[in-house]
């Protein structure tokens, strides 16, 4: 049979039914093109590829710190730290219309600074709000939607694993990378703030403002956010020293030559 011929039907025609069956597109993509290498090749050949794709992929040193970011936001969840972060941006932010939303994106802001994962982020940050929220009576879309678009800012916020991945395969600094993160997604997280304030401003109900605090209580819930800070300036810090993004200089001047043009 001719190959091009072989390569349509594998194509257009399994590897759809395949996606239509619900496969996942790698396994889908990695059956095709398993059963192509067998007809062309032999079946000896094919699997001495699978191996070799697979160990050439899982041997990359530097995909051993995607675990090792998603275990550490694991062990802050576990430690109480995403509750700390929580109760801090709630007593600064709760009162205001839409409070706990606010709260909310701001917490999952700084909890996505020491996670790496956006779904550890979304389940963590909707298992201490998401029952807040609806016991001051908010609109189901609005708590479930800021939870589900809070998470995403794990996506752009360092170390994220997704930021990673594209440094691999890119071959680009992720130190570079990490830096280049840091201001797309606090400029992410203040516009879903001004979002929700909008969202408030013309349907109050969706949002009620939560009681106010005092200016003592507000001081003392910060003591919460020590400890995602300093574990954000660790890694970022540790990474600035380990690979400078400015040659021969690791001071943080390299910092500016993320942004300047090269």
């Amino acid at each position: 049979m001719n190959l091009a011929l072989v390569g349509i039907i594998g194509i257009v025609i399994l590897l759809l039914v395949l996606f239509f069956l619900g496969m996942p597109v790698g396994f889908a993509m990695a059956v095709v093109g398993f059963l192509g290498f067998c007809y062309v090749v032999s079946f000896k050949a094919a699997l001495s590829m699978i191996g070799a794709d697979l160990w050439f992929t899982f041997s990359k040193y530097g995909l051993t710190v995607i675990p090792l970011f998603v275990f550490m936001g694991y062990l802050a969840f576990n430690a109480g730290i995403a509750e700390r972060l929580y109760n801090a941006a709630y007593k600064w932010m709760g009162h205001w219309p839409g409070g706990l939303a606010i709260a909310t994106i701001g917490a999952d802001e700084l909890f996505a600074a020491i996670c790496g994962s956006n779904t550890a982020t979304a389940a963590t940050m909707g298992a201490v709000a998401l029952p807040q929220m609806e016991k001051y009576n908010y609109d189901t879309r609005l708590s479930s939607g800021t939870v589900v678009t809070g998470g995403t800012l794990g996506t752009v916020m360092p170390p994220s694993v997704v930021i990673i991945v594209i440094g691999l395969q890119t071959e680009q600094s992720i130190a570079k990378l990490f830096l280049g993160g840091i201001l797309p997604a606090i400029l992410l997280g203040i516009l879903f703030v001004l979002t929700i304030l909008i969202i408030c401003r013309f349907h109050p109900e969706f949002g009620p403002p939560g009681p106010k605090t005092t200016f003592k209580e507000k001081i003392k819930s910060l003591s919460g956010v020590i400890e995602a800070i300093t574990i954000f300036i660790l890694v970022i810090g540790g990474l600035f020293y380990a690979y400078p993004v400015s040659t021969g200089s690791s001071d943080f001047a390299g910092f500016v030559c993320v942004f300047a043009p090269s």
